[in-house]
C-alpha cells in the first residue's frame, strides 16, 4: 500500500471522514494552485517592501506559502532583516514556506 494511502487511512481511523475530506480538498487545491503561485511568488522578485511581502505571504496563493507567525511577528522579523541585510541565513524547518520566502526576498542581493 503508497503511504499516501496509509497516511489517509491513518487519518480517517483518529480524526473521521470529515478532516480527512478537509485534508483532501486542501492538498488537492494546493496542488491546482501550485503552478498559478510560482508565476505569482517569481513577479515577487522585484518587490523589498516588508509590508507587502508579509500580505502577499499570508494572503497570496490563498495561502499556500503562508507563514506560521502571526502577522506583527512576522513582518518585524522581515522589518529585522531589511535592516540587518543578512548575504546568508539558516532556517531549520519550513512548514509551508512562508518565512523563507520573506527571508529570501529581504536578504542582501
Amino acid at each position: 500500500m503508497p503511504a499516501s494511502v496509509k497516511r489517509a487511512v491513518e487519518i480517517f481511523k483518529e480524526n473521521g471522514l470529515g478532516i480527512l475530506a478537509k485534508k483532501s480538498a486542501i492538498y488537492t487545491l494546493r496542488f491546482i494552485l501550485s503552478p498559478y503561485c510560482i508565476l505569482k511568488i517569481n513577479k515577487m522578485k522585484k518587490f523589498r517592501d516588508p509590508e507587502k511581502l508579509v500580505d502577499f505571504a499570508i494572503n497570496g496563493c490563498a495561502g499556500l506559502i503562508s507563514p506560521l507567525q502571526d502577522k506583527q511577528e512576522i513582518l518585524g522579523l522581515a522589518r529585522f532583516v531589511e535592516k540587518l541585510k543578512p548575504k546568508a541565513f539558516l532556517e531549520i524547518g519550513t512548514a509551508s514556506g512562508g518565512t523563507l520566502f520573506l527571508l529570501t526576498r529581504m536578504a542582501a542581493d
